[in-house]
């Protein structure tokens, strides 16, 4: 982003670049129209580099902020995001797959008034298993 980019040039090793975002874009966007006619059929996309990111990424594995190391953290962006649109995929997939086998065993719904009359029907032979257990005890005594 152009905010970032004086942040970066601050690094050591980043003193290859242009002075300005505006001609390192230009330049980003030439060599970008030769690359494509070399390399017709291959995808190009943009990544997002944070200065703050950039930097602990460059300390973690000492390394100076040189195109190569520039080329290379944007490469390790790139496969992370590809590999988090890989698992959440992959998670997708079989989210559904479960949903299917779920939808395939599961037991039909139960009519709305099934449970209901089941439920009725315990309740009256349980208050008449109580009552006429009552009226035993009565008639015993």
């Amino acid at each position: 982003m152009r905010k970032d980019y004086p942040l970066i040039r601050e690094l050591p090793g980043a003193d290859d670049m242009p002075p300005t975002w505006e001609e390192w874009r230009v330049n980003l966007e030439a060599s970008q129209i030769e690359r494509a006619k070399k390399e017709r059929g291959f995808a190009r996309y943009n990544v997002r580099i944070r200065p703050d990111l950039f930097k602990a990424w460059l300390d973690a594995n000492s390394l100076s902020a040189s195109e190569h190391s520039r080329k290379r953290y944007a490469q390790n962006l790139y496969d992370d995001g590809l590999e988090a649109r890989r698992n959440a995929l992959e998670q997708e997939k079989r989210a559904r797959e479960v949903a299917e086998r779920m939808a395939v065993n599961a037991p039909p719904p139960p009519a709305p008034w099934s449970h209901r009359a089941i439920k009725t029907c315990a309740l009256i032979l349980t208050a008449a298993m109580i009552l006429f257990g009552l009226i035993a005890l009565k008639a015993y005594k």
